[in-house]
Parts: C-alpha cells; structure tokens; sequence
C-alpha cells in the first residue's frame, strides 16, 4: 500500500494494480470522470444563453422560457434540461446524468429518479405549450437526449 501513496503524492492520478477490486476500480474511474466534468460543466456555463427553437435558457439569471413564457423549475430541473439543450442530439446515460445534475456518484434506483425528474420537467413544459415535454426523448434502457420537432423549432 505504501508504493500507491508515494504514487499518488507524486502526481499520479489513479494508482492501480492487479489485485484492484471492481469496485476500487469503478471508484478511480468516477473520481477521473467528475473532475474532467467540472471542467466541461464550468466551461459550458460561461455560455450565458441556450436558444433551440421555442426554448430559450438564460444560464446568469438561471431563467427558462418556452415561447416567451416563463416556466418555474427546480434546481434539477433546471440543469437536467440545460445539460441536454446545451448538446442536442447527445444521448446521457442514467449514470451520467446523476453524476451531472446530482453532483453524487449513483447509488440505488438512479433510473426512477431521473424518470420522476423528466416526468415533472414534461408535465411542466407540457403546460405552456401541448407537445412541448417531447423534447425530452428517451432512449430506451441507456438514458435521455434532447430532440426539436418541426413543431417545436419553429418559433
């Protein structure tokens, strides 16, 4: 143990061997994750402003608008929908998605908290305007993305 220590003081990263556990490697490879998400996440939220289609994000007053109205959202409501909007099209597995929006390595049923989270977040967006959640797609057993329809993009 005491030649991973002096490994790690020395600037490695992560410290592995063949007797690693599954689990101790799982642990280094979302340890890895989260601080290359940091970055990426501090670097996304420079950009002040999300426009796709009727939805409009105003990331330094932390606002959402779907067709100029205004819609009230929860802390990871808010940056559930703007981790997708900001990259259309991507698809974010269950577990990236919680490790994103919760900030927390995924314990338990990850997949109902995130399917309650986009069922408010549609029932929301679904009020202002009928059809408006289906920018929320599923993708079935790996995670959800966000998609315009011809309806939706036109403004």
């Amino acid at each position: 143990m005491s030649w991973k220590k002096e490994l790690i003081y020395a600037g490695a990263d992560c410290v592995m061997d063949i007797n690693s556990t599954i689990e101790e490697v799982d642990l280094q490879i979302f340890s890895l994750a989260r601080r290359n998400n940091k970055q990426k996440i501090t670097q996304k939220q420079s950009e002040t402003m999300i426009n796709k289609g009727k939805l409009v994000m105003d990331h330094k007053k932390h606002k959402v608008f779907w067709n100029d109205v205004a819609l009230h959202l929860t802390r990871q409501e808010y940056n559930f929908l703007y981790l997708l909007a900001a990259t259309p099209m991507r698809v974010y597995t269950f577990e990236q998605i919680y490790q994103l929006v919760w900030k927390d390595y995924p314990v338990g049923d990850i997949k109902n908290i995130i399917w309650c989270l986009v069922k408010r977040l549609r029932k929301k967006l679904n009020v202002v305007e009928d059809g408006a959640g289906n920018c929320i797609v599923s993708v079935r057993d790996i995670g959800y993305k966000f998609e315009l329809n011809n309806e939706n993009e036109q403004q």
